[in-house]
Parts: structure tokens; sequence; C-alpha cells
């Protein structure tokens, strides 16, 4: 995949690096274009080479979404079992927990619960991103 977008006009030149550029706000994404059209030689290529780099984009996000969306799941489920232990003060066997378990039990489901959250919000980024780049492939990059 080529990821950088190399942009020539008669005065100067660009290079945006679109990992590091996209997805960004409407009226750099405007400015962009505006660029674009002035290397008017190679300016259908470079929108499609934009329009390509969205397309490789979308999968990528929705398996980051389904990916940190499992272990959002998995990670609130885990802490909730060591609240769980905590609560009742038994092991998963029954057993009666020690002041150094109960001690490692509560760190155990805090930092559990710290990497759900973490999770759940690059669950979302990746979906914020994949609808991003879908609304500007279907928009295209016409003006």
């Amino acid at each position: 995949m080529n990821d950088r977008l190399s942009i020539q006009w008669d005065t100067g030149n660009m290079t945006i690096y679109m990992p590091a550029f996209f997805p960004c706000t409407a009226g750099k994404l405007s400015k962009l274009k505006k660029l674009i059209a002035l290397d008017y030689e190679h300016a259908e290529a470079l929108l499609e080479q934009m329009q390509t780099y969205f397309r490789e984009r979308i999968p990528e996000c929705e398996e980051a979404f389904q990916r940190e969306g499992k272990a959002y799941w998995r990670n609130r489920d885990k802490a909730a079992e060591y609240e769980q232990q905590l609560a009742t003060g038994k092991t998963p066997v029954g057993l009666p927990l020690t002041k150094e378990q109960k001690k490692d039990w509560k760190k155990y489901a805090k930092d559990l619960a710290a990497s759900a959250r973490a999770c759940k919000r690059y669950a979302l980024q990746a979906k914020k991103q994949k609808e991003w780049f879908e609304a500007h492939l279907e928009g295209g990059t016409e003006e």
C-alpha cells in the first residue's frame, strides 16, 4: 500500500502521509482537494490513490472494532469475576481469600476495569474512523 500522497504544482510540492492525516476535518480535506487540483497532471491519480487508501482502511477499522470489542467484554467479565470473589470473600474453589489475595484481587479488578475502558475507547474510535472513511468514499473526494 502506498501511504504517501505526493502533490506537485508550479511553485512547490507536498507529501502527505495518509495514516497521520486521515481522518481529518472537513476543512482540511477541502484544502487538500484544492492542493490536489493544483497538480492538474496527476489530480485524477491522486484522488484515486486516496480512494484506494480509504477502501483499504475500512476493513482494518472493522477488524480493530471487533478485536477491541471482544477484549472489552473479556476484561469486563474478568473484572466482574474478581469483584464477585471479593464480595463473597471466597476463591473460585470456595476457599476463603487471604488478606494478600484480597489486595491482589482488588488490584486485578481495578486494572482489568481500566483495560476494559481503554478497549471500549479504542473500539469506538475504530468505529468512528470506519464511518468517516465510508462517508468520504461514498461522498467521494469530488467537490
